[in-house]
């Protein structure tokens, strides 16, 4: 009986054993992702999200000024690691960027996967700041609300923002190319716009640079 009950309290100690070593692995393995981890990580977002992407109407400067506070398809789960994925819409709820989230375990340490029409963004959240890369591209790193390009040199674009801004001024170069709304400013309205103002003469390389910060800002506003 003594040896029966020994061999009980053995099994459950070698299961609970069991159970805590994979609870190890899975937090080293979201703690300290590695390139693998993250590209394995992209490639599930990537077809997460693909359903979505047929029906992504092309965005252009007309359709970034309509574009809303609005989601389709939205969730948003916290635990270990927090994923959100979701499609903001234009104010006439045609769905104009689809996006994957995960946090992983510590501070600085997310994965954004995002789609347009015509663009796939991806942002990788680091303590040195966001990486940025475009249809697999490197295109730049953000660092509190400022888009550098390559080196980390030559600011590209930049979020101006305070706590009492109503609006938040987006600059690419000096160029002021559109006004964001803040939370409290969409809030006042049934359908929340992104956009106070879009330059009616923004090129394509200010349209991307809008773009990159405002996605940015948009699926962190959202997961709060």
């Amino acid at each position: 009986m003594t040896a029966l009950i020994l061999l009980l309290f053995l099994i459950i100690g070698l299961t609970l054993a069991g159970v805590g070593i994979n609870m190890l692995r899975k937090i080293f393995k979201n703690l300290s992702p590695n390139d693998n981890k993250i590209q394995g990580d992209i490639k599930e977002m990537r077809a997460e999200i693909m359903p979505y992407v047929e029906d992504l109407v092309p965005l252009e400067s007309e359709e970034l000024e309509l574009m809303s506070l609005n989601q389709l398809n939205q969730s948003l789960k916290k635990g270990m690691t927090t994923t959100a994925k979701g499609v903001f819409t234009s104010i006439y709820q045609e769905p104009l960027v689809a996006y994957s989230y995960k946090k992983y375990i510590g501070n600085n340490n997310a994965l954004l996967y995002a789609r347009t029409a015509t663009k796939e963004i991806v942002y990788r959240f680091t303590k040195k700041g966001v990486k940025v890369a475009i249809n697999q591209q490197y295109y730049g790193t953000i660092k509190q609300g400022k888009l550098y390009g390559e080196n980390n040199k030559q600011l590209l674009a930049q979020v101006n923002t305070r706590p009492t801004d109503l609006m938040l001024p987006v600059l690419v170069g000096n160029k002021e190319v559109g006004m964001l709304n803040s939370p409290e400013q969409a809030a006042r309205s049934p359908q929340p716009r992104a956009f106070q103002f879009v330059n009616s003469s923004i090129t394509e390389e200010e349209e991307t640079a809008l773009l990159t910060l405002t996605v940015l800002e948009l699926v962190e506003k959202s997961i709060g």
